[in-house]
């Protein structure tokens, strides 16, 4: 997947936040940390969420209405192949704020899509912590801190148009190293 051009400093970043969505899931308070951000360029950030239960649909489009429009837009539904794909390379990064122990790799695909559509992340920092050592591609913060969260994404907005071409330049070197060639001779090697 080729990247997408450089966003004009004029232009908003668009970050995309996809998942499933489930009312016990945080989402009002990680709407609230973005929209608490103080923004030095266009930012707006898209939520995806597919839902299963009624009850949980009824949630999200609640949390739409109150949202929608304040520099937020929502998708509300399940994403599946060339969509997917399409609603991936649309955006220019992604956040990854999953936090706890269990999700360390649990959540790596979403990380390894990143890599993968040559998207940088703002991600908690119990997601596959070896892959940050290795390539700064994005910006990390304490998982569960949301102060942090709000900082992360401050940072990463604010510098996104100094940083945009060494984040280019890592995702390359990553996706290099975690592309499926190089996984099948990795298993081959085995």
């Amino acid at each position: 997947v080729a990247p997408r051009p450089p966003v004009k400093a004029d232009e908003p970043i668009t970050i995309g936040f996809f998942g499933q969505f489930r009312r016990e899931k945080r989402l009002e308070e990680l709407l609230h940390v973005y929209l608490s951000g103080n923004y030095t360029r266009p930012v707006r950030l898209l939520v995806q969420g597919s839902t299963m239960h009624a009850e949980d649909a009824a949630e999200f489009e609640r949390i739409i209405a109150a949202y929608e429009g304040r520099g937020i837009t929502f998708l509300h539904r399940g994403l599946i192949g060339a969509e997917w794909q399409r609603a991936i390379s649309e955006v220019d990064a992604l956040l990854l704020p999953y936090s706890a122990p269990r999700y360390r790799y649990h959540w790596g695909a979403m990380l390894f899509t990143a890599i993968g559509f040559q998207k940088p992340v703002v991600a908690s920092d119990d997601m596959n912590p070896e892959v940050f050592t290795a390539y700064d591609i994005g910006k990390l913060f304490p998982s569960g801190d949301l102060a942090a969260l709000r900082d992360a994404l401050e940072v990463f907005v604010n510098t996104y148009d100094e940083e945009e071409a060494r984040y280019a330049s890592e995702l390359r070197r990553a996706a290099e190293i975690y592309s499926p060639k190089e996984f099948a001779r990795r298993i081959v090697a085995i």
